[in-house]
């Protein structure tokens, strides 16, 4: 689930991921994380990245009474 992706970051017990910042390129109408592989800021950035992802293929469903509804109900992993 994509939940799983932040809870593995959180158990590196490194300071709050909200003060983090990663950098990323858009190219190809995709994004790439360009952070050092395996950093928590590039783990950061992929688990966004993945967010982003499943939102962008659920698009086309969107509807804004479901703008509460959980990541984990409606992403699975691929």
């Amino acid at each position: 689930m994509q939940l799983e992706c932040y809870d593995r970051i959180k158990a590196m017990n490194i300071s709050f991921m909200t003060d983090w910042k990663y950098r990323t390129t858009y190219y190809d109408n995709k994004i790439q994380c360009v952070d050092f592989d395996e950093s928590p800021n590039r783990e950061l950035c992929l688990c966004d990245k993945r967010a982003a992802e499943c939102l962008r293929g659920a698009l086309s469903t969107y509807s804004s009474d479901k703008k509460d509804m959980s990541l984990s109900s409606a992403c699975k992993p691929k």
